[in-house]
């Protein structure tokens, strides 16, 4: 009898399906949509500056270091040049001290040149002697500071470009530190 009830209940709640009326042809693609969405990602365009810059990049550590250094000892945009940033700012850097230093030579040549006449005193070089020797000492301390400090700011630029682009920001670092009797090494994730 249980079968019979099982079998009456099935039938009565399970029947034939009717067909139903259907749409014609295949489901319509939506529309498409721009990759990535808007307000995500890319903007639409970069400007010619936005894409030099991201297409440089980030100067190294290494490079900010050695371009100070560089500056530093051999000066005339060396240390721009080996940043990449020659056209930038190196290039005012040979240009001054080039001429500054070839015044200080021309007015140390005329300061110890000899004088005609013993009698009178020759110091006609003393002023380009002089200049050359202000020119040069301020280039080099202009361009040292630039080759240290400058990068920063260009890593800043780029980084912000990227934030502002959606590209992911990080860098891995490996550090040493000092840490009450013993040292502490490993590495540093920064984004």
């Amino acid at each position: 009898m249980r079968t019979i009830v099982s079998v009456l209940v099935l039938a009565v709640l399970t029947g034939v399906a009717g067909a139903q009326p259907g749409t014609q042809g295949p489901a319509p693609y939506p529309p498409p949509q721009p990759y990535p969405p808007p307000g995500y990602g890319y903007p639409m365009q970069l400007s010619p500056a936005d894409q030099e810059l991201l297409m440089r990049g980030e100067i190294s550590d290494g490079q900010q270091v050695g371009g100070g250094l560089l500056a530093l000892f051999v000066g005339f945009g060396t240390g721009q040049a080996v940043q990449g940033r020659f056209g930038e700012t190196g290039w005012v850097f040979l240009l001054g001290e080039g001429v500054s230093t070839a015044a200080m030579i021309k007015g140390f040549f005329d300061l110890f040149a000899a004088c005609p006449d013993t009698e009178a005193k020759c110091n006609n070089g003393a002023g380009y002697f002089v200049l050359g020797l202000l020119g040069v000492t301020i280039f080099r301390t202009w361009g040292t500071i630039d080759a240290f400090v400058s990068p920063t700011f260009h890593n800043r630029r780029v980084r912000a470009l990227k934030m502002r682009l959606g590209i992911p920001i990080y860098s891995v670092t490996p550090y040493v530190a000092p840490a009450h009797d013993t040292t502490t090494a490993g590495l540093m994730l920064r984004f």
